[in-house]
């Protein structure tokens, strides 16, 4: 099952981040000049849920992927409306077995994920990534894909098509709430994840590819000879992505 990771690199990390930048600028560089070759998916979805909550409520979005092939690493950008919602520091969970940090830069929430070195690539049907928001104010609240693309174990990108990737969530006044704490205060607790039940790696313990490779032994692997393979997937992704801008 997924588990979350890390809210932060280890600083264990920083030595193989150094040792590992320039074979992450070649692999940078192939990503880049492949990612107009074949797609590493079949279909990108956006869902929230619940999709009614009042302010004050919290509210899950996962992106989820259909027919992944290989996909090693991964790289998503989620825009939202500050003025309606927050997104909840360190709430980002993603496949057990890889790596991941999702950075907030107010109004945006950037997600980068990468396997682990003895980790499969992702493959079928998988949730790529769920994360929290909290809603601060009324109002109808989109959340959207604004680009995103994913990176397979030879370091081949395939840009993802973040046309139309949205999901919406009607904010009402905390007022309406108010009234019957038994009732209508529990708005949050028919939804959760509901989108992502079916998925093979929300599961259960052994169902999906990943489950051979749990996010427990993550610092372990990152720390031994292994990680070098990890850290240079994740650079190579972050590199190609800020060339992108």
């Amino acid at each position: 099952m997924p588990e979350k990771h890390p809210a932060r690199l280890p600083r264990t990390l920083a030595a193989g981040l150094t040792l590992a930048a320039s074979v992450a600028l070649l692999l940078g560089t192939a990503s880049t000049a492949a990612a107009a070759e074949g797609a590493a998916y079949d279909s990108i979805t956006i869902t929230a849920a619940p999709l009614t909550v009042a302010v004050g409520d919290s509210l899950t979005v996962t992106a989820s992927a259909a027919g992944l092939v290989d996909a090693y690493a991964y790289d998503l950008d989620l825009a939202y409306d500050p003025a309606l919602l927050t997104f909840v520091a360190d709430s980002d969970v993603t496949p057990a077995g890889g790596f991941a940090t999702a950075t907030d830069e107010g109004g945006r929430v950037s997600v980068v994920a990468t396997r682990l070195g003895t980790s499969p690539g992702l493959t079928g049907d998988q949730v790529l990534v769920t994360l929290t928001f909290t809603a601060i104010a009324p109002g109808t609240a989109d959340i959207t894909m604004s680009e995103g693309r994913v990176v397979d174990s030879a370091g081949t990108a395939s840009a993802i098509d973040a046309a139309g990737l949205a999901a919406s969530v009607e904010i009402t006044a905390d007022e309406d709430t108010g009234s019957a704490s038994a009732g209508t205060t529990g708005n949050g607790t028919g939804s959760g994840t509901g989108s992502v039940g079916g998925d093979p790696v929300n599961a259960g313990g052994g169902t999906g590819p990943l489950a051979t490779t749990g996010a427990d032994a993550a610092p372990w692997l990152i720390a031994g000879g292994i990680a070098a393979v990890a850290i240079v997937s994740g650079a190579a992704l972050m590199l190609a992505r800020r060339r992108t801008r």
